[in-house]
């Protein structure tokens, strides 16, 4: 004789597979805000034919794998020999030689990137942030990794590894990181900004004897970052977009010159009920006054381009919404297509696509253009960085990828190659 199951058992069988949570491919746990709906079933094979274009054209994405979780990415001139390098975090995946560690991804004499060196930035977090800048006041070009208890600041040695550790200045949790010259003394500052819980002003001490590190209070829930002149007065400005918490959620804040930040400005940048992901600046008008973009939304139609423009002296109009691919996240400003122009570049989680709108010669954006990149579910605030690092004078993507390990993909016809070494 069968005996059928109790239906409260099996409404609690029901609840309990409900119940538990989405993971990545790493088990890592994924938030509700993050489950995303499959990519989709078509994905162009990445040619040199299928992304050409007018302008510019991006060759297919070479991926080089790091033995750990890619994070932060930035591009600057770390070796000192006068061409840009690829650096990027990592924070846990299993591997103590790879773990916590900066990457540095010089470029050799022929454009191509040789294999990495590895720094330890002695802190433990889930998340970093990643800045770039003179903090020692020595003329090199350093690195400033955010994470759970402060800022890691690393100093150019001029030898491999290339970096070596200094210090870590201030205590609370850093999940982003940008240089500025707050005092304008000529030695790079810093801010940084926690998870939840406002930020800090690190400004450089005379003498290059530190940094004296202020409460900086911001309102950040999940937030990004972005500096540069908002008011017109040819000092950069400060930037802060909240992803999560109610409107306004986008916050200008003015450098008066000497260490200290004045809210000028508050904004509503939201698109079908999504607060903004990642945020940048630059003239995309072409009237000589910055403006702000920022990403927000989910899955199409929602996904969309947000563009404050500018009218000057910190003032904005309300933002032109622009189509986007679904989940648009992390974004980037530059001339992708050497016209003097700044265009936007943006990566979609979980849809295998980076975006790019180009600055129309009128001004405004023309519509998103398509290229194919590995899958990863989402990327970092500060997971995308672009800029010429094959010393062929054109902007280059560099991405960092939890799936894939370091993704580039290189804006040249004529390049063919991103690696000197065994590509993964």
């Amino acid at each position: 004789m069968l005996r059928r199951t109790p239906l409260f058992l099996l409404l609690l069988a029901a609840l309990s597979a409900q119940a538990q949570p989405l993971v990545d491919r790493y088990g890592r746990p994924i938030g509700n805000d993050e489950r995303l709906a499959a990519p989709p079933a078509e994905v162009l094979a990445p040619t040199a034919a299928s992304v050409r274009r007018s302008g510019f054209a991006l060759l297919p994405y070479r991926t080089h794998a790091t033995g750990s979780w890619p994070d932060a990415v930035a591009v600057g001139d770390v070796t000192g020999d006068g061409r840009a390098d690829v650096v990027m975090t990592t924070s846990f995946y299993f591997s103590a030689e790879s773990d916590y560690h900066v990457f540095v991804f010089p470029q050799n004499a022929a454009g191509l990137l040789v294999s990495p060196s590895k720094t330890a930035y002695q802190q433990t977090p889930s998340r970093t942030g990643l800045a770039l800048g003179n903090f020692d006041g020595q003329g090199g070009l350093d690195v400033a990794v955010g994470g759970g208890s402060g800022v890691s600041l690393l100093y150019a040695s001029g030898a491999e590894p290339w970096l070596s550790f200094g210090s870590i200045v201030g205590s609370t949790m850093a999940t982003a990181v940008a240089r500025i010259d707050l005092d304008g003394r000529g030695r790079d500052d810093f801010l940084s900004v926690s998870w939840n819980s406002g930020g800090a002003r690190h400004v450089a001490v005379t003498g290059n004897s530190g940094y004296a590190v202020v409460p900086w209070a911001v309102t950040v829930a999940d937030s990004s970052i972005a500096t540069g002149d908002l008011d017109g007065d040819g000092r950069d400005d400060v930037a802060v977009a909240s992803r999560q918490g109610g409107l306004p959620n986008l916050r200008l804040q003015r450098s008066n010159g000497d260490g200290s930040l004045t809210e000028i400005n508050s904004l509503d940048a939201n698109c079908g009920g999504w607060n903004a992901y990642s945020i940048g600046i630059g003239d995309f008008d072409g009237d000589g006054i910055n403006d702000i973009v920022a990403s927000a939304g989910g899955n199409s139609p929602t996904g969309c381009l947000l563009l404050f423009h500018g009218r000057g002296a910190g003032q904005f109009d309300a933002p032109q919404v622009l189509p986007s691919y679904d989940i648009p996240e992390t974004l980037a400003v530059a001339d992708m297509d050497l016209d003097g122009r700044a265009d936007v570049i943006v990566v979609h989680g979980g849809w295998v696509r980076l975006g790019v709108y180009q600055q129309l010669p009128g001004g405004g954006l023309a519509p998103e253009r398509l290229f194919p990149i590995p899958y990863a579910s989402h990327y970092s605030k500060q997971g995308l960085a672009v800029a010429d690092f094959t010393g062929d004078g054109c902007a280059d993507v560099a991405i960092g990828d939890y799936n894939a390990g370091l993704v580039v993909l290189n804006n040249d016809v004529g390049c063919d190659r991103l690696f000197a070494d065994d590509l993964q």
